[in-house]
């Protein structure tokens, strides 16, 4: 059969399924190839020499299987999803023709490309500008923005929102100073313009106002004073006003004046009103009038002076504001004044009765002055009296004398006692010295007075040495046969006055004393004198012949075989010694041939005219035996690093147990153990060698060989898939190196790949982990797993509240999968962001799709936005009101904002406070105050209202002119008219 003809029985089974399905009314589809059309695409090429995708867009009523082919042109077609891939090399128009398949037929296409060069696109019309604000709010900035390729992907901006519905940048500034304004357009080639404007913002911050700190001013007079403030960069139409005692403001020497008067403290209240704002500062200034000194001058007195000399006045001086500047007198010639001691100093040439007038001056002109007579009288020497005591001193050591004398002056002007030696002690009343040597001395002491005038006096004084003694005995030793008396010599000398000792008796310089037993006798002797006394001692060996002392016993271990000398002690008067062999004698000494180990004894005999003495001692000597080292076998040693190693214990053996060191020629001994560290991979030859007090040895060898153990390295890096359906995924790992296991958290390794199964999307955290005989190595690595087609959508809320028109901006995630990502209007796409515009209040419901290879995938935001609406301020009906004087009053107001977002309020400079609902004014005088209040939502958004209060003064009641006595002619009961007066206020009333 043709394939016309199973074309033709498939058309006719499909007409015979629809007809069973719709029955008799159904409209019957024709079956047909797939419809494929021309189609015209476009594109600004960011570079060439890059693949470049265009997807065929064929349509089917069958749905059944489609085949694409490339007829002609650059690339490749996907026979499947019908995309041509190709790489765009030049601008132009590139051609291609495909056709469409499917069991119906082929159909036929002609499909261009127009390719341009993308050019930048253009950030334009920003201007510089500058505003002055009393609050935060918005400042607009129209920015031009246009691209001729129109794929501008994102617009920046460093300072506030884009509207990008209305091409302005909005800021709302909170501080004055400049801002760098600058807009930045992307477009997909990465292709940047921008463009800047400087916008300078000025409100009160600008603004330096202070006043002094609290200050006191100290005048000499009343006048007129200058206090300077700060006050500076104040904007225009700023008024300043001044309020206290005689006080106002001096523009051009930007300080506060004010005319001063004595003892009063002035608050001063500064107040600057800018077009914004109101300040206030208080200062307060004291002021201190100055006040005149006081002086005080002693009763008139009489004193003594010498002719020429200086006579000196207490003065006493006072002044509260301690501003004395001078002290002046009458007399012109030596005056002077000493702050310090308080006194006036003047030169008495004659004697007779001085006037002494002194003022005192302060620094404010003001004085005070006071007089004092004295009367200046001739000066009286002064009086030395000594009445002679003792005129011989004996001393041991030359130390001070004090004598008494006696010094006075009727004038008490003394100035100072002296002599030719020594020196005068004004407390005790006496002249001391000390002498240096024995004889005579002539003291001369002199008194002088602050005249000049002295008196003078002479005392002789004879000066003896005392008596000394010195006495000296020395140590002594005897060799006697039996008892007998023994003298020894004294050195003595000086003259004494008695001698005492211990033992024996001292006579000619000698102490003699019986010696009955061998031994030590200890002899004392003292010998006193005038000036001291003197002891001395010493011992006396006494020996009692025969005697001999052999050497100790002697257990000795010797290196070699010798010959051991010995000392030993004899008497002088021994004749002859004898010892037995091996021992012989010489040169004073016992001689002992040592060849073997053993135990020698030695006998020694002495022979004297006293007798025979006799003595033996022995001597145990061993000979040294080398030490013995046994160091242990050979060995191989498997090392991760070079680090230190220890070998076996080594065994060690010495039969004197005399062993001085053990040394290596590597590393150091620790607990019979050689440790050190190798720094290459080879042979050690390791040498132990140990050394015997005497110098013998005992030595062994280890060859140690050190070998490279096992290591292993793991490294991993963190990965992403995307995978249609739930599976298995194989992520690579590196593992390196001589390794006894890897061990995984997900899945198992094997060949370099940790292979796991995932049934849902998410980060898998990876574990590996490799044991080696060295080392564990590990990694971590989060693997992200995506399951497509995964679109997730912004999470936003449902209602949104918008100062005005302006283009929501949202994030959304797209897979790795996802070709393409539309959004319906009036939304649009850049990147990953959704951009929404929204030009007024309403609901809005936008839906976003992804397709990929694995399917579509959509989701829908309903955006529900809320405009700002402006506040509302009502002030009330203007109004007037009547008092005696004027205070603080309060008025109601009312503010409404559907919106709840009210910022601030600001009112006008004659609004003293706002509280809640209520504003408060206290008007300086009766008269009309505009009131203003203007209120300020978080969008900028505005409203004003005025109302005029009018402040009328009460006054009393009063009629002018007061009508005088009437006079009226009445023949009954009438009423009696009074006219042409005028009675005030107009609330009056009368009775």
């Amino acid at each position: 059969m043709t394939l016309f003809g199973k074309i033709e029985k498939l058309f006719i089974i499909k007409l015979f399924f629809v007809f069973i399905i719709f029955g008799l009314s159904a409209t019957s589809v024709l079956s047909a190839p797939p419809n494929v059309v021309d189609q015209n695409y476009s594109s600004a090429i960011c570079s060439f020499s890059v693949e470049r995708q265009i997807q065929v867009v064929v349509s089917d009523n069958e749905n059944d299987p489609i085949t694409f082919e490339l007829i002609s042109g650059l690339g490749t077609i996907d026979p499947n999803s019908g995309i041509i891939s190709y790489t765009a090399n030049n601008v132009g128009v590139e051609t291609f023709i495909v056709t469409a398949s499917d069991l119906e037929g082929t159909t036929q296409a002609t499909i261009t490309d127009q390719l341009t060069q993308n050019s930048s696109p253009l950030v334009t019309g920003m201007q510089d500008s500058s505003y002055y604000l009393c609050s935060p709010q918005t400042v607009y900035v129209p920015v031009t923005i246009s691209d001729p390729d129109n794929n501008i992907e994102n617009i920046s901006f460093n300072n506030g929102y884009f509207d990008s519905q209305n091409s302005v940048l909005e800021f709302i500034p909170f501080d004055s100073g400049w801002y760098e304004i600058i807009v930045t357009a992307t477009d997909s080639c990465g292709e940047m313009s921008s463009d800047t404007a400087n916008i300078h913002i000025s409100n009160d911050n600008s603004l330096l106002f202070d006043v002094p700190n609290d200050t006191t001013l100290f005048i000499c007079e009343t006048g007129t004073y200058y206090l300077p403030i700060t006050y500076s960069g104040a904007p225009e139409g700023t008024i300043i006003t001044v309020d206290g005692i005689n006080t106002w403001y001096d523009a051009d020497s930007n300080a506060v004046v004010f005319a001063s008067e004595c003892g009063i403290t002035n608050e001063i209240i500064v107040t600057v009103q800018t077009p914004c704002w109101t300040y206030e500062k208080i200062f307060t200034v004291t002021i201190i009038c100055n006040s005149e000194p006081y002086i005080a001058l002693p009763v008139d007195f009489t004193t003594s002076a010498c002719i020429g000399g200086e006579i000196c006045i207490p003065v006493g001086i006072s002044d509260i504001d301690d501003n004395v500047s001078e002290v002046v007198t009458n007399l012109t010639d030596g005056i002077v004044y000493n702050p310090k001691f308080h006194t006036v100093c003047f030169t008495a040439d004659t004697l007779g009765l001085y006037a002494v007038e002194i003022t005192a001056i302060d620094a404010c002109g003001a004085s005070s002055t006071d007089l004092v007579n004295v009367n200046v009288v001739a000066n009286t020497p002064p009086v030395i009296t000594y009445t002679p005591d003792i005129t011989l001193f004996r001393q041991c050591v030359f130390e001070e004398i004090c004598l008494p004398v006696g010094v006075s002056d009727i004038d008490s002007n003394l100035d100072y006692v002296s002599g030719n030696v020594g020196y005068y002690n004004y407390n005790t009343n006496e002249f001391c010295f000390t002498p240096d040597t024995a004889g005579q001395y002539s003291i001369i002491v002199t008194a002088v007075d602050s005249c000049g005038d002295s008196d003078e006096i002479a005392i002789d004084l004879t000066i003896e040495q005392g008596d000394y003694v010195d006495v000296e005995i020395q140590d002594a030793d005897f060799d006697i046969c039996g008892p007998q008396m023994i003298c020894i010599p004294v050195n003595i000398s000086g003259a004494y006055d008695s001698v005492n000792v211990n033992l024996g008796t001292f006579a000619n310089n000698e102490i003699c004393f019986m010696a009955d037993v061998a031994g030590f006798y200890t002899l004392n002797i003292e010998a006193f004198a005038e000036c001291n006394s003197m002891p001395s001692s010493a011992v006396v060996e006494v020996r009692i012949d025969p005697r001999l002392v052999c050497p100790d016993n002697l257990d000795t271990l010797l290196c070699e075989a010798t010959t051991l000398a010995f000392d030993y002690e004899s008497s002088v008067l021994v004749d002859s010694i004898k010892v037995t062999a091996p021992a012989y004698l010489e040169n004073g000494q016992v001689m002992v041939p040592i060849d073997v180990d053993g135990i020698y004894d030695i006998t020694m005999t002495a022979y004297s005219e006293c007798g025979i003495d006799e003595c033996a001692f022995e001597v145990d000597a061993i000979i040294n035996d080398a030490p013995v080292l046994v160091a242990g076998d050979d060995l191989e040693i498997r090392v991760c690093s070079f680090s230190e190693v220890c070998l076996e214990p080594f065994t060690l053996y010495d039969t004197e147990n005399n062993i001085d060191s053990v040394v290596t020629n590597y590393g150091s001994i620790q607990n019979n153990r050689v440790c050190f560290t190798p720094n290459t991979l080879r042979e050690y030859e390791v040498i132990m060698t140990a050394y015997d007090a005497c110098g013998a040895v005992g030595a062994d060898t280890v060859i140690v060989t050190t070998v490279l153990a096992d290591y292993v390295r793991v490294q991993c890096s963190d990965a992403s898939f995307s995978l249609c359906d739930p599976g298995q995924i194989c992520y690579p790992v590196d593992v390196d190196g001589i390794y006894d296991s890897v061990i995984v958290n997900y899945g198992s390794y094997f060949n370099g790949q940790v292979c796991f199964d995932v049934d849902t999307a998410g980060i898998y955290t990876i574990d590996v982990t490799g044991y080696a005989e060295c080392n564990v190595s590990s990694c971590q690595a989060d693997v992200e797993i995506k399951i497509d087609p995964i679109l997730s959508c912004p999470n936003i809320p449902s209602d949104i509240f918008m100062c005005g028109a302006d283009t929501l901006i949202y994030d959304f995630q797209i897979s790795d999968l996802v070709d393409s990502v539309k959004a319906t209007a009036p939304a649009y796409i850049i990147g990953q962001q959704i951009y929404i515009p929204v030009v007024q209040s309403g609901n809005i419901n936008v839906t976003i799709t992804a397709y990929s290879v694995c399917g579509i995938e959509s989701c829908n935001l309903n955006i529900n936005s809320i405009f700002n609406s402006a506040p509302f301020i009502y002030l009330g009906d203007d109004i007037e009101i009547s008092r005696c004087s004027t205070v603080t009053e309060q008025f109601g107001f009312t503010v409404l904002d559907i919106d709840e977002n009210i910022d601030s309020i600001v009112t006008s400079s004659n609004v003293d406070s706002v509280v809640g609902d209520y504003f408060f004014i206290e008007p300086d005088d009766f008269g009309v105050e505009e009131i203003i209040i203007t209120v300020y939502d978080v969008c900028g958004a505005v409203d004003s209202d005025t109302t005029v209060i009018t402040f009328i003064q009460e006054g009393f009641a009063n009629i002018e002119p007061f009508p005088g006595p009437v006079f009226d002619t009445i023949c009954f009961a009438d009423t009696i008219k009074i006219e042409n007066f005028v009675i005030t206020p107009k609330n009056a009333f009368v009775t």
